[in-house]
């Protein structure tokens, strides 16, 4: 789900994309208000709905707020039944969560990540994940695709708009069947395939165009 989650960015994509694509033919300033207009829908909605979601039952137990963290834990896990085991397990489990973090957080700090070998080892794949994950194309794709269009010959605006609006159609279907696909193999095995993958393509783009 957490996989599907993130390919949905693309929804927005879309939207974004074709709203753009419609508006470029307007001749003042509402051809660039209108799209940023409907991106900012988003965000007042969740403005506007902020004050009516519940406070986190871990949140609550962390303030000492135990009677509020039952009340919603018996509301939205429980099926409003306070007899329920499951309220008195939530809250242990919570409880005992708090008190471990609290524990390690008082003799961990970042130069932990250097005292031993394999957090030496899981710190450089962090950081190599992050840095990859940048250095993948997407960042050229999302911010430069004006200049490659150019370059390849497409320098109208009606054809980039339109190049755009099916690349964000395209970007949706492939990111959901890849989503899809996490559970069928390994994580290791999917990574470098598409890390490898991913590199024959540019190579051959820089090769041939």
């Amino acid at each position: 789900m957490v996989s599907i989650y993130n390919a949905l960015w693309n929804l927005g994509s879309i939207v974004a994309a074709w709203t753009t694509y419609g508006t470029f033919r307007i001749m003042n300033n509402w051809a660039w208000r209108i799209p940023s207009t409907i991106q900012a829908l988003a965000s007042i909605t969740q403005i506007c709905c902020f004050f009516w979601i519940v406070e986190s039952p871990r949140w609550l137990v962390s303030k000492d707020r135990l009677d509020e963290a039952r009340d919603i834990i018996i509301r939205y896990h429980a099926h409003a039944d306070p007899t329920d085991p499951i309220v008195v397990i939530e809250l242990e489990e919570i409880r005992e969560a708090l008190r471990l973090e609290k524990m390690e957080n008082s003799s961990v700090t970042y130069m932990s990540f250097f005292k031993t070998k394999g957090n030496r080892l899981r710190f450089f794949i962090i950081l190599a994940v992050g840095f990859f994950s940048q250095w993948s194309g997407n960042g050229l794709i999302s911010y430069y695709l004006t200049l490659v269009l150019d370059s390849i010959g497409y320098k109208s605006q009606d054809a980039q708009t339109l190049i755009n609006g099916i690349l964000a159609i395209w970007n949706l279907v492939t990111t959901l069947i890849c989503s899809l696909l996490v559970n069928k193999f390994k994580r290791r095995t999917m990574f470098l395939t598409s890390t490898i993958g991913m590199l024959i393509i540019y190579i051959g783009m820089i090769k041939f165009f």
